[in-house]
């Protein structure tokens, strides 16, 4: 995909990443524009998120997206 670091996603069966509906195969490269250096950061991003949640990353039938997402 040429980009220097991501996480896929694949097989989440609940969680925060469960209820955005993304695509199995889709690859986090950033959070609330911060670049997570490893899966805890990516996870510890996302569950601490309250208020709006950027996700950027790379679905493998729509290319690069930027996500919005509403988090309580």
């Amino acid at each position: 995909f040429g980009i220097e670091r991501g996480f896929k996603v694949s097989n989440i069966s609940q969680g925060k990443i469960r209820s955005m509906n993304l695509e199995d195969g889709f690859v986090f490269t950033g959070v609330n524009r911060k670049s997570p250096k490893d899966i805890k950061e990516l996870i510890q991003l996302l569950e601490s998120s309250r208020g709006q949640l950027k996700i950027e990353g790379i679905s493998p039938t729509r290319g690069r997206q930027m996500m919005s997402f509403y988090s309580y």
